[in-house]
């Protein structure tokens, strides 16, 4: 992801994608 809410998902999928 790339929100500030996926920072500790930056790699992964997540609220994003």
């Amino acid at each position: 992801g790339k929100v500030p809410l996926d920072l500790a998902s930056v790699e992964a999928p997540s609220i994003n994608g």
